[in-house]
């Protein structure tokens, strides 16, 4: 077979040499697990594929073993390697991956998500299938979520995000170059010359080098030649900016028995390391467009991180947008949330039935919640979630988050109870620190007075009264006038048990619901023991009316 470095090219990433994470895949093992390689493995990762392909690939042992930990394998990391044996045994050479690792000769196969799935399904029937499906749709979010975005050198204005299927077919001119020093010599040993055989190389390669740059009228090596200075912790050394095919040489010439190595000879077709190191540096292989360009221009990549929800367990995530604009980032975060219950605090003509139909597709449901009247009713939309995701209304730079007030109440309500929140710009970047703008807005000064307000009416309450509240909270005072969580100063726990109380009450049995015969008699018990920790929190008269009931009966 004829060597071919264009088939080379198609085997490498287009982002970059190194490929881009597209997706962490969470919820196999659990974060607070005693045990170490558990935490440390319990993400799935899908990556960038090679240029030949615009669908995910993962490492099959490591995956596989994931999924086998589980479900209760006693042995999941062996039982994943001779599995995935078989499976690579079945599949095709040019239908694997092994990418260019810094600090790893031997880096693990890869394989396309949808031959992992689609190989286990036929032939592993024991593996739950619901986690199959989740891993074939988070495969499909990882390919069409926008996660690339180049990044501009200069006033530019940032171009807009775009998707794995939307890279271009090759790699623009200036990705075809990266910064590095001596890949795989950490490896070698703690000696002070570790490096050696790096620099060594990197003498031979400045002749080269130059020659070329002669011929091709274009610089492809930057040679870093600044003094190292050992003591300055902000000195990493001197870091070279060159062509990937020079980083290929060097892994040719350092380890040419290297796993890496052996992929790019079957790749190329060249018959031995040597052959392929000539081709690396002639001047013909540079038929492709290149340039070199400092101020690294390269994607910006904002990776999905998707939690597995096995089909008993029940999520509720409130998205809040009040723009075209964040609309667009509400569909990206929806889309990571694959078999969520999603709710829309937003304006109605955005959050369409249309609209939400094709975003949620993946989801158990999804719905509306008219914005002016929810974010008016914090509490109880705190209450009835379990994850709440705000978006700003533009990019607007300023020293505020670009949302309305209501907006910044929730927000910094839900992170004084302690509710999973999270802040996005349009652009999708969250930001962990919103507290500090918040208060230069004057936010916590409007939550001290509505907490006064809550305090005070909750003091001259006597009586409080329980019942379903069909549509309201389900709390009365004595003259049976309905009372509101915003109004009501309780635990959120209390009032999160309220909720799920009347939501099992009123909506049909289900995943998630409670579901046998003995249903009426358990939710007369969950009211009576609400109604006591009521008793409890204040020391009030709490009187409940049971389901079947006509009469008020008095907690003793």
């Amino acid at each position: 077979m004829a060597m071919n470095l264009a088939a080379l090219v198609r085997a490498l990433p287009r982002s970059a040499l190194a490929p881009a994470t597209l997706a962490h895949l969470d919820g196999f093992a659990d974060a607070a697990d005693a045990d170490d390689m558990v935490r440390r493995n319990r993400y799935i990762w899908l990556r960038e594929p090679p240029g030949a392909y615009c669908v995910p690939f993962l490492e099959p042992v490591q995956a596989l073993a994931t999924l086998l930990r589980s479900e209760g394998a006693a042995t999941p990391q062996a039982q994943a390697t001779q599995i995935v044996a078989r499976m690579l045994g079945d599949s095709a050479p040019a239908r694997r991956a092994c990418y260019f690792s810094p600090r790893d000769p031997h880096p693990p196969e890869h394989i396309p998500v949808a031959d992992f799935v689609d190989w286990l399904r036929t032939t592993q029937q024991s593996l739950s299938a619901a986690a199959l499906d989740f891993l074939e749709q988070a495969g499909q979010v990882a390919a069409s979520a926008p996660i690339f975005r180049p990044d501009q050198s200069g006033p530019a204005t940032p171009m807009t995000r775009i998707s794995l299927q939307q890279l271009p077919a090759h790699p623009r001119p200036w990705e075809q170059f990266t910064f590095f020093h001596a890949p795989w010599c950490e490896q070698e040993g703690e000696a002070p010359d570790w490096d050696a055989a790096f620099i060594a190389w990197r003498q031979t390669m400045r002749p080269i080098a130059q020659a070329l740059e002669q011929t091709l009228g274009r610089a492809l090596y930057h040679f870093d030649d600044h003094e190292v200075m050992p003591d300055d912790p902000e000195d990493d050394g001197q870091i070279d900016f060159a062509h990937r095919f020079f980083i290929l040489h060097w892994c040719c010439t350092h380890r040419p028995d290297s796993g890496f190595v052996r992929y790019l000879l079957q790749a190329s077709g060249a018959r031995h390391a040597d052959e392929l190191k000539a081709a690396l540096v002639a001047p013909a292989s540079y038929a492709h467009p290149f340039e070199l360009d400092l101020g690294q221009r390269l994607w910006s990549r904002r990776s999905c991180t998707l939690r597995y929800l096995p089909p008993q367990a029940r999520k509720t995530l409130v998205v809040v947008f009040a723009t075209i604009d964040a609309r667009d980032v509400a569909q990206m975060i929806v889309a990571e949330h694959i078999g969520a219950d999603v709710s829309f605090a937003a304006p109605p003509e955005l959050a369409t039935p249309a609209w939400m139909r094709r975003v949620g597709a993946r989801c158990r449901s999804a719905r509306c919640l008219p914005q002016d009247d929810w974010l008016q009713r914090p509490v109880e939309l705190l209450a009835t979630t379990d994850e709440v995701r705000i978006i700003a209304n533009d990019a607007r730079f300023s020293y505020h988050l670009n949302l309305s007030e209501h907006a910044e109440d929730l927000l910094w309500l839900a992170l004084r109870l302690g509710v999973k929140v999270g802040y996005h710009g349009i652009d999708g970047w969250g930001l962990s620190n919103p507290e500090a703008t918040l208060s230069k807005r004057g936010v916590p000064e409007r939550a001290a007075a509505r907490q006064a307000e809550r305090a005070a009416f909750t003091h001259q309450l006597d009586e409080i009264r329980l019942d379903i509240g069909f549509g309201r909270s389900g709390l009365q005072d004595a003259r049976g006038k309905p009372i509101s969580y915003e109004q009501i100063e309780l635990p959120l726990a209390l009032i999160r048990r309220i909720a799920a109380w009347q939501r099992d009450c009123i909506a049909p049995a289900g995943p998630g619901h409670l579901r046998d015969e003995h249903r009426p008699r358990l939710l007369e018990q969950e009211q009576i023991a609400i109604a006591k920790a009521l008793r409890t929190a204040r020391a009030w008269k709490v009187c409940f009316k049971p389901p079947a009931g006509r009469d008020w009966v008095q907690v003793g």
